[in-house]
């Protein structure tokens, strides 16, 4: 899937998430049952985490999902809004920090990055 892009070649997110006619905001608004809001969401969250590093988060987003809908909360659609809405602003504050480091030099970028050998971490608690 092609997003639309930024001058500055960033996605555009805005657009994405809100634009009237194709923004996927308007595409949870507009379902009319449960099982549609569930099929519409389940999409979303393929459409957005579609790395092969992703499979987790599309993992926890679907089972969400899937909790919510089986719930039956006269709320699901408001609540699942939320959470998209949530997405869309981390990924417009991903953008930023992006750009941000980009005007940085290589050295601050450096110490921005996530530290690769973090995960050693867990063989210090035994």
């Amino acid at each position: 899937m092609s997003w639309p892009h930024r001058e500055d070649g960033t996605v555009d997110w805005e657009t994405v998430f809100e634009d009237k006619e194709t923004g996927l905001v308007g595409f949870v608004k507009a379902t009319k049952s449960p099982e549609a809001l569930a099929r519409c969401a389940h999409v979303i969250v393929n459409s957005l985490f579609i790395r092969e590093n992703d499979v987790s988060y599309r993992v926890a987003y679907d089972a969400a999902i899937d909790e919510l809908i089986k719930n039956k909360d006269d709320q699901s659609r408001d609540k699942l809004l939320k959470v998209i809405h949530e997405i869309k602003h981390n990924r417009m504050e991903r953008v930023k920090s992006y750009l941000d480091d980009k005007t940085s030099n290589s050295e601050e970028r450096r110490l921005h990055e996530d530290d690769p050998t973090a995960p050693l971490e867990i063989l210090q608690d035994d």
